[in-house]
């Protein structure tokens, strides 16, 4: 894919998140990514039209395959969060665990072992915000990560240094909206444990850079997605071990 194509592809998706054009079935024939390269580099051009900067990355890890989408700096929030209504198209809820480097692991061709990079992070409870400018939820795999894999943010709660101390895999999430509990869930997550996937994306990123200090990396959903409404508070708890809070501004 050359220059051209990504930057006809990002400008799509664009104005569609921005609803200056209505949500894309797919990307067209020409600027349409057909390798995970592609996808990645059409996430840079789409970051370059918002003028920011990526300081967080969700991770998908599919048939050994590591696809990551950029989370826009302006979009990462503390709990509790208000979200301006005009900042995503969608008010799209996910349960999540993050992770967030507590020093630099510098470019090396050899892999972090999982002891190098548990060593190296902090348990962030997240919320994904899932927004797109496509039209879910038929929609072509490579087109939603050329989409920052339908991320429209991260709010980060409870900071748990302790984390080693549980067990990640059979924590309990519960999602409430508006006060209500709406969906609660025990060892949900997909990839067993959060951890895994986190390691996949640091070390695909120092294989050709460094990955700095602060660098936040939210692995994947404990209870599904759940869209919302404008106006609702929705509240992430994992049982004994954090919390995070957003409100979609009505």
């Amino acid at each position: 894919m050359d220059d051209q194509a990504a930057v006809q592809a990002a400008q799509l998706l664009f104005d569609a998140r921005a609803g200056r054009r209505p949500p894309l079935a797919a990307l067209p024939d020409e600027c349409a990514p057909q390798t995970v390269a592609d996808a990645h580099r059409i996430q840079e051009a789409l970051a370059a039209l918002f003028r920011d900067s990526a300081r967080a990355m969700k991770v998908s890890v599919k048939d050994g395959v590591v696809q990551h989408g950029l989370i826009l700096a302006s979009r990462i929030l503390t709990s509790p969060a208000l979200l301006p209504r005009k900042t995503t198209r969608l008010c799209g809820v996910e349960a999540e665990i993050a992770f967030r480097l507590d020093k630099a692991l510098p470019k090396r061709a050899a892999p972090y072992s999982r002891d190098e990079v548990a060593e190296a992070v902090t348990t962030l409870v997240a919320i994904e915000i899932v927004d797109t400018g496509l039209a879910l939820p038929d929609v072509p795999a490579l087109h939603k990560t050329a989409d920052f894999l339908v991320n429209g943010g991260l709010v980060t709660g409870t900071e748990r240094a302790d984390w080693r101390e549980f067990d990640l895999t059979a924590l309990e999430a519960v999602l409430v909206v508006n006060g209500q509990e709406t969906k609660r869930q025990t060892g949900g997550f997909a990839a067993g444990h959060p951890l895994e996937p986190a390691i996949a994306l640091i070390n695909d990123l120092a294989a050709n850079a460094a990955v700095p200090a602060g660098f936040v990396i939210t692995t994947g959903s404990f209870t599904g997605l759940d869209f919302v409404a404008p106006g609702d508070t929705v509240k992430v708890e994992f049982v004994g071990f954090g919390e995070a809070e957003i409100t979609f501004e009505g």
